[in-house]
């Protein structure tokens, strides 16, 4: 149909400005206004080799939400049930601790007790990690710091280690509306506040530096 694959995306195409996504059986095509009578005919073409089942705009896929405002051409992913739902699944503690960082700023010193972690003590830290780290390489790159600090700790995690990951569940409760807007009008880049910071061999574990 003459799309090309997208290199740093193998599983993305794109032609004349249309991407098309491919997870599986769930297909996603983005494209402009004026192009879909050519979208029509892409489809009835897939349509002579496999089942397809049209399901209108996009609002959620693979878990994620997606909020779309064609006046304003703004696109807002979410992922907040997701993150209610390994809230309700790893912790049973009340919503009503809320925190604005993901992680405090204290060394985290290796688990130094001799005994063996309980094997599922450290499954369900490492199930929480990962929870984590699913939604930081998806649309959450605040927190992706933290995962990584954490991440460190997945073979011997303390009770310590639970609690300090449970802090980014609160850091979710806390920030859970805010979401990274793509596309709109071109902003004033001096509207935004940031920052960037490098600590030479901060670290009094191994000297690495962040």
């Amino acid at each position: 149909m003459g799309f090309q694959e997208i290199s740093q995306e193998l599983s993305m195409v794109q032609k004349n400005g249309i991407i098309g996504f491919f997870y599986i059986d769930d297909i996603v095509f983005a494209y402009k206004k004026d192009q879909k009578d050519e979208i029509d005919q892409v489809i009835k073409l897939l349509q002579k080799t496999i089942i397809i089942k049209k399901v209108g705009e996009l609002k959620w896929f693979l878990g994620l939400h997606v909020v779309c405002n064609q006046t304003k051409q703004t696109i807002w992913p979410s992922q907040k049930a997701y993150i209610t739902k390994i809230y309700n699944k790893f912790t049973t503690k009340p919503t009503s601790r809320l925190s604005t960082m993901p992680m405090d700023i204290a060394e985290l010193p290796p688990f130094s007790d001799k005994k063996k972690v309980c094997d599922i003590f450290k499954i369900l830290y490492q199930q929480k990690v990962g929870s984590f780290l699913f939604v930081a390489i998806t649309i959450r790159p605040d927190i992706a710091f933290a995962v990584s600090r954490l991440s460190q700790f997945n073979q011997r995690p303390g009770k310590i280690y639970h609690e300090i990951a449970d802090q980014v569940f609160y850091y979710f409760l806390g920030m859970q509306d805010y979401y990274i807007c793509y596309g709109g009008e071109t902003q004033d880049i001096s509207s935004f506040v940031y920052a960037s910071d490098a600590l030479f061999a901060d670290n009094l574990l191994d000297r690495k530096s962040f």
